[in-house]
């Protein structure tokens, strides 16, 4: 156990040595001056801008290199064959068909478009509905007969058969008009 005396010995204030005046305000603006600059000074030794440099060409690099070989997201659809039709079914649960292919990064571009509509016809009292098939362009507003779609509204596109009921319907309606 430690007595008072001892106590007293260890918790010894010196008053010899004075406080430290406060700095004043040019003063630290002084030192974060000096600060900042010895900060620039080392972000502008030549090391440091070589090392800069070669990380910027090996990034460059890398980045042609996993382009080059497919492996960057590029916003491409996949190629389509041009003599198919393709069904495209946007994320509202629209469905069109025509020829798919891209336009740019965000758009893709749907040529020789149509589309189904339903007629509903009356049976007695039950409604049977009618599906028609509709070239784009026939609207009452004129739409040109091409589609740019962007390709974050796309949920799905499939290629259809040339034996599928869709295509034939199309290719019969091309060839009487």
């Amino acid at each position: 156990m430690m007595t008072i005396k001892e106590k007293s010995k260890k918790e010894t204030i010196n008053f010899d040595k004075a406080p430290e005046p406060k700095s004043t305000e040019k003063e630290i603006k002084e030192k974060i001056t000096g600060l900042v600059k010895n900060r620039l000074a080392g972000l502008l030794n030549p090391e440091t801008i070589w090392f800069t440099a070669g990380a910027v060409v090996f990034i460059s690099i890398l980045w042609f290199w996993f382009g080059s070989f497919g492996l960057l997201p590029t916003g491409e659809l996949p190629l389509t064959a041009g003599s198919k039709w393709q069904a495209v079914t946007l994320v509202n649960g629209q469905i069109y068909f025509g020829h798919l292919g891209n336009y740019n990064r965000k758009f893709a571009l749907f040529k020789d478009v149509y589309y189904l509509r339903i007629n509903p016809s009356v049976q007695g009292q039950v409604s049977i509905p009618n599906l028609i098939l509709v070239r784009l362009g026939v609207e009452p507003y004129g739409p040109e007969e091409e589609m740019y779609i962007a390709k974050d509204k796309i949920l799905f596109w499939e290629n259809l058969r040339a034996d599928s009921e869709i295509v034939k319907t199309i290719i019969s309606n091309r060839t009487s008009n």
